[in-house]
């Protein structure tokens, strides 16, 4: 019985062999051509031949009485079409030097002008070639013998014209230089428009030997029919990073109260037929799987701007588990760099089969926020995020996530992804709705937003300025929640409803770019408010996002992943990295530039999108609005934040008293006889006896550890042990 993957093996051993042969087929095809071209071209009616024999013992013909006699053959049977016969022998020589796979469409185009060129000339040209051929040849006389009383001659000149521009046209897009590629070639100096290079192509470098990939590839071919090679997709530009100057012109409507729509570049529309490439890609799926003994049937496509996604219908019985485990042969056989295979396409029971598209189309931020999925959303923090697979709009809102992780390898889109998420919130609110908190360990992404009213502050680069703003946050929330308690409600929603406008206090979104420098700088003082933070604040107003090029356990902790629903994954390097994002694999088939895989809150469906792209030049008119108002006078409690990353940057902060006031003394005398009435001591419990702030109470916890009446901790959240209590509760 013969083995199925045979034929496999064979092409996967083969290459190494394959590529220390001598062209020889090639250089046998070149030097028939040039023999039968010379043959033709030197032809004389005077020469002997094998078919008309002659009294000369001695032929004019270039080869000789071997060429005589082809020339005299090909003429008699083919007439003057016989002239191209070496043109198509040298055609197919330089494709098989050029290690083209065998053309039926190019041997169509060929077979058409043979048959339709003799009766043609049989039919309007009367003056023969050199006696006695006829122009035609006597096959083109035939075929017009057979067609003329049938036809009669409007007839014979409409069917044989339209075999002569199918045969051409076949012709022209198989051969190795075509008309269009010299027309292209001859531009190349000429000044190149906007219009005429929209997305800038990588060199590409000639004369590179084939890799052992695409000679397998090329084994393979006999066994699945060829698909057009797509181009691989670009990267999306990356256009420099100007910063907004302070005499930028503006076309600002005196009455605007938030940056205009003008300020964001309209999209460009760049949409192509995909007709062929799906027609021809479902074929080659259905193929492969034949091959592959799968079976099922595919059940449709969906286009959107970076990939199409195929849809498998598996037969009853078909394990799902040998689809998924091909998703590397099928990029082999697609000529692709990565294909994601979803199981199942969410609401259907088929598999999909996300394959990219040989051109990228752009996203671009506008079209998000100006679409309904955007405009729907009533909350202050809508978000445009990019487009499905689909290709439809998809934004969300922040209020719902709450809290928002976006991890990915450096230069896949994160950073592009953190502008428009931030641009969106500045596109829609002032500076008394929403309030930013900026922290950029690496003192690079953020830097363009210094000077916009928004801000709690200079964006933070120290980490231990960042502990201390972050720790403020967390009794900024606490004072918050009194509020709300006060008037009974339970969120920030119903409390803005409640109360006077003077009362009401603004969201406050946290952003991190980048995590991994705050962890690794200080992990055991940022990881605790980061996560109470997540645990508290979303009815308190205040949400997070969290950026990091580094996803892994040390820095995406087990606590921090938990309370954190949503997540953006862009490309990464690994599975075990998408795991850590997602808690599963995936983001490690991503494209780069954009492509993303987003997990919602309370669901286990990922779901891909492809990121809306905003450049620096309009991020740069958003920011050069907003700083022209002047920012509002801080609140106090904005103050409190703002102390709590003073000077040092250490513990102190807005609560901050010496050890010496005596208001201090006597809310230490309290916190002791609170522990020892309870007999044990944790930060939290003073904080909820005393209504008091984290960094107050995990001040008066460390005095009372110096001073040996509770032990050391543990390590974990487990309350301290009462040592001693104080002389005056003794």
């Amino acid at each position: 019985m013969s083995d199925p993957q045979a034929p496999h093996r064979d092409a996967a051993s083969g290459p190494s062999g394959r590529d220390r042969h001598f062209p020889l087929a090639p250089l046998l095809l070149g030097a028939f051509a040039i023999f039968i071209g010379g043959a033709l071209l030197t032809a004389s009616p005077d020469d002997p031949s094998l078919l008309t024999g002659g009294s000369r013992s001695h032929a004019h013909n270039l080869f000789g009485m071997t060429g005589a006699s082809l020339a005299d053959l090909a003429y008699s049977l083919l007439g003057l079409p016989s002239l191209l016969l070496p043109l198509f022998l040298a055609a197919e020589a330089y494709r098989r030097l050029r290690r083209r796979p065998f053309s039926i469409a190019f041997a169509l185009g060929g077979s058409l002008l043979f048959v339709a060129l003799g009766p043609l000339l049989a039919l309007f040209v009367r003056h023969p070639l050199p006696a006695p051929y006829p122009p035609g040849g006597s096959a083109g006389e035939a075929v017009l013998t057979v067609a003329l009383p049938l036809l009669n001659r409007a007839g014979v000149l409409l069917l044989f014209g339209t075999f002569v521009l199918a045969g051409s046209a076949l012709l022209l897009r198989h051969l190795p230089l075509s008309l269009g590629t010299l027309l292209h070639r001859n531009r190349r100096t000429e000044p190149v428009t906007d219009r005429d290079r929209p997305i800038p192509q990588e060199p590409v470098k000639a004369a590179s030997p084939p890799t052992p990939e695409e000679v397998v590839a090329e084994e393979q071919e006999h066994l699945l029919p060829a698909v057009p090679e797509p181009r691989q997709p670009p990267p999306d530009p990356a256009p420099p990073r100007p910063t907004p100057r302070a005499g930028m012109i503006l076309d600002i409507p005196p009455d605007a109260t938030t940056p205009p729509l003008s300020f964001l570049d309209p999209p460009r529309e760049e949409r192509e037929d995909s007709t062929d490439f799906i027609r021809e890609t479902q074929k080659t799926l259905a193929e492969f799987f034949r091959v592959y003994q799968v079976s099922g049937r595919m059940a449709g496509a969906q286009t959107g701007p970076v990939i199409t996604l195929f849809e498998f219908s598996p037969a009853p019985g078909t394990k799902v588990n040998r689809i998924t485990g091909l998703a590397n042969e099928l990029a082999l056989t697609l000529k692709v760099p990565q294909v994601r295979i979803q199981v199942p396409v969410p609401e259907k029971s088929t598999v999909g089969i996300e394959v990219p598209n040989p051109r990228r189309s752009p996203v671009s931020f506008r079209e998000i926020y100006e679409s309904l999925s955007f405009r729907s959303i009533p909350s202050p923090l809508a978000l445009a995020i990019g487009k499905t697979v689909a290709g439809e709009p998809y934004a969300a809102d922040l209020a719902r996530m709450p809290h928002l992780l976006v991890a990915g390898a450096t230069g896949t889109g994160k950073s592009v992804c953190l502008n428009g998420l931030i641009s969106s919130l500045l596109m829609k609110n002032g500076p008394e709705n929403v309030r930013l908190l900026m922290i950029d360990p690496k003192r690079l992404e953020m830097a363009p937003y210094e000077g916009i009213p928004h801000l709690l502050g200079p964006v933070v680069t120290e980490p231990a300025v960042a502990v201390s703003r972050l720790r403020a946050l967390v009794t900024e929330m606490l004072r918050r929640y009194d509020l709300m308690k006060d008037e009974g409600v339970k969120n920030i929603a119903e409390y803005r409803k409640v109360v006077p406008p003077e009362k009401i206090f603004p969201y406050i979104v946290v952003v991190i770019d980048e995590l991994a420098d705050l962890m690794l700088a200080q992990k055991k003082e940022v990881e605790p408010p980061i996560i109470r933070l997540a645990q508290m604040a979303r009815a308190a107003g205040i949400h997070l996002v969290l950026a990091t090029q580094r996803p892994s356990a040390q820095v995406v902790t087990g606590l921090i992943k938990t309370n954190i629903p949503t997540k953006i994954a862009f490309q990464v390097g690994s599975q075990i990295d998408s795991r850590v994002i997602l808690d599963t694999g995936g983001a490690e088939f991503l494209l780069g530039a954009g492509d993303m895989l987003i997990k919602p809150p309370g669901s286990d469906v990922v779901r891909r999108l492809h990121g809306s792209y905003i450049s620096e030049e309009e991020v740069g008119r958003i920011v050069a609005f907003w700083r022209r108002i002047p920012p509002p006078p801080p609140l106090p409690e904005e103050a409190k934040i703002l102390s709590g990353g003073g000077g040092s940057g250490g513990e102190s902060g807005g609560e901050s008293a010496g050890e010496n006031d005596p208001e201090e003394e006597g809310l230490y005398q309290e916190a002791l006889a609170v522990v020892v009435r309870q007999k044990k001591a944790s930060t939290s419990l003073i904080q909820r006896h005393l209504r008091i702030g984290y960094n107050r109470a995990a001040r008066l916890i460390d005095r009372m550890e110096e001073e040996g009446i509770i032990g050391p901790s543990d390590g974990t959240s487990r309350p301290r042990p009462l040592l001693k209590g104080s002389p005056s509760h003794e």
